[in-house]
Order: C-alpha cells, then structure tokens, then sequence
C-alpha cells in the first residue's frame, strides 16, 4: 500500500481541501485521475471506498504487464 496526503495550510485551509474532496466526489476529478492512470497500459484503477467523516478516498490499483 502507498499513500498520497495533501495537506492545506493557511487562512483558507479548510475551504480548499473541501473543494478538492468534492471536486472528486462530485466534481470529475475521478474520471480525469483514473483516465489519466491508465493511459498508458493496461491498467485499472477504482474506488473502493469514500469515507465523508474522514475526508479520505482509497483507490485500488492494479498494472498487468504485457
């Protein structure tokens, strides 16, 4: 497993790290990660689960070489 953390900082902090999680959520920033993931093999990336109290996202990924 290998994690990826964005940490906002200042003033406006809490605002945009809401904006980000919803633009996944909600917003596309899903399709744009997974298409962009996977162009370039054969590869699959998913959603396994959305925790909204925790503001986290946990993705399973899988690269089959050829």
């Amino acid at each position: 497993m290998k994690k990826v953390t964005f940490t906002f900082v200042g003033q406006d902090s809490e605002i945009m790290a809401e904006k980000l999680y919803n633009w996944y959520v909600d917003g596309g920033l899903e399709d744009l990660l997974v298409d962009t993931l996977t162009e370039e093999g054969p590869a699959s990336v998913e959603t396994l689960e959305i925790d909204n109290a925790e503001r986290e996202i946990i993705l399973s990924c899988t690269y089959k070489n050829m």
